[in-house]
């Protein structure tokens, strides 16, 4: 369990992505590593605004066709989750 995400991030050396319906690059330009840390904010709040003040370039998104209600947070993880694997070639060791 992390206490204070933000500090933690602070000392992460491993390529840390966030997530939001905000910001225009997508999911696909993520050049994901085995050890890459996802970060996806609450379905009713998302992310704290100091995250995209802090780490505006670690920020991406998943394109939604307009006016399309939102994605749960579930389908997001799954839907990132899976390009990560993908761009892996589905290896998980």
């Amino acid at each position: 369990m992390i206490d204070n995400l933000e500090e933690s991030l602070l000392k992460e050396t491993r390529p840390f992505y966030f997530f939001s319906s905000k910001v225009k690059k997508r999911y696909t330009d993520i050049p994901f590593t085995k050890d890459s840390i996802l970060i996806f904010g609450s379905e009713t709040k998302g992310l704290p605004e100091e995250f995209f003040e802090k780490w505006p370039e670690r920020f991406y998104t998943i394109p939604m066709a307009e006016n399309a209600r939102c994605l749960n947070l579930s389908n997001s993880v799954s839907i990132v989750l899976f390009e990560g694997l993908r761009q892996l070639n589905f290896t998980f060791d």
